[in-house]
């Protein structure tokens, strides 16, 4: 048979004597001088971040290997660019726009780079592909 009561014994007693204190401890620590003061979130915010600088992304580029004689290229500058530049296979192009260029070429190896100059510094965005026998 078994037998069921409406209150269960505390498995551990616990003395009253000892969950109350009237005076704290002699090891409680003391303060030996005042805090220093907060850092400012403002201030260390502002000086973290630096000035937009200028990107380049090729967004569309000839195949790595192709046949075609017509290479057209297009990129996105954001930021702000003072100078764009264009070159091909090292030598510098008369005409470089913001947005991209076509460009005829002939059998063999081709190095495209597009430069883009900021007050904030520069970047370079590059594109090699290979034109084959017809």
């Amino acid at each position: 048979m078994q037998e069921f009561s409406d209150t269960l014994p505390d498995p551990i007693p616990t003395p009253t004597a000892s969950l109350t204190r009237s005076a704290p401890a002699a090891t409680a620590p003391s303060l030996a001088g005042p805090l220093p003061p907060p850092l400012p979130v403002a201030a260390a915010a502002t000086e973290t971040v630096a000035a937009p600088g200028v990107a380049v992304d090729i967004v569309a580029r000839p195949k790595s290997r192709t046949r075609k004689r017509m290479a057209r290229i297009r990129w996105n500058v954001t930021g702000s660019a003072q100078q764009i530049s264009c070159s091909l296979n090292r030598r510098t192009l008369r005409r470089c726009g913001p947005t991209g260029r076509t460009l005829r070429v002939r059998r063999g190896r081709h190095v495209f780079r597009v430069t883009a100059i900021g007050p904030a510094g520069a970047d370079t965005a590059r594109v090699s592909w290979r034109v084959l026998r017809r």
